[in-house]
């Protein structure tokens, strides 16, 4: 676990209420693993006094970058929404006990919301270690979709899905 400040390198709306926060993360820092997450300050103000616990969505120690995925809800997840490239943001991690995924069974992974990230996360890793992910999305219980396709596909899918389903929003 370590406190530092590091540098915000892409922070985008990827669905109507949630965002992708990229940022620098050095491995001497700890290398996180799915299920790890982060305390974060969003800024050096009194207001909010408090760090907000977000659960880590990836990392890469080639790039040394890690992301989170978060949805806006209050005051802090509001003035994350503005940070930019080269913005600092403070933070302890990596927390927590994570989790591996062990044996050969092929895996079925379930996620929906703010519990998007984390299992992301972990599908990419299981992936990456030559396992078969299937992916189901859920919403309010609902299975919404599955499929098997590689992570990177499953994210531009994920992307493109939810611009339909804020359309949609908008349209009704």
């Amino acid at each position: 676990m370590k406190t530092v400040t590091t540098t915000v390198l892409a922070n985008r709306k990827i669905s109507p209420d949630f965002y992708e926060l990229v940022f620098s993360w050095k491995s001497s820092w700890g290398e996180p693993v799915p299920g790890n997450f982060l305390e974060l300050k969003v800024n050096n103000n009194t207001a909010p006094m408090l760090r907000r616990p977000f659960a880590f969505s990836g990392f890469s120690a080639e790039t040394e970058t890690a992301s989170l995925i978060y949805q806006v809800r209050g005051t802090s997840t509001n003035l994350l929404t503005e940070k930019r490239e080269g913005d600092s943001i403070g933070i302890i991690a990596p927390l927590g006990n994570g989790f591996s995924i062990d044996g050969d069974s092929p895996i079925i992974a379930v996620a929906g919301g703010v519990g998007l990230g984390p299992i992301l996360f972990a599908a990419n890793e299981a992936t990456k270690a030559g396992k078969k992910v299937t992916f189901v999305t859920v919403r309010f219980g609902k299975i919404l979709m599955r499929f098997s396709v590689p992570i990177t596909v499953l994210k531009v899918f994920l992307e493109m899905w939810f611009n339909i389903f804020r359309h949609s929003q908008q349209v009704r």
